[in-house]
């Protein structure tokens, strides 16, 4: 099965998984590193670094439209 992802939407769900400011049970976090760590490989595979998406100082991506 292979699902076509837009840029800007994985950014978006790394960049709210991976929030440091949020607080989370033990439970929340590892699902949410889960949940960023596929989201970052779906960017990685369908998508160019610097190219598609930057990564900033703060750790977040952003995509370049």
């Amino acid at each position: 099965m292979k699902t076509k992802w837009d840029v800007s939407t994985l950014c978006h769900i790394y960049n709210e998984s991976t929030c440091p400011w949020k607080l989370r049970s033990d439970h929340e976090h590892r699902r949410h590193c889960q949940r960023a760590r596929i989201a970052l490989k779906f960017l990685r595979r369908q998508f160019r670094e610097n190219r598609d998406y930057k990564e900033l100082s703060s750790g977040a991506l952003w995509p370049i439209t």
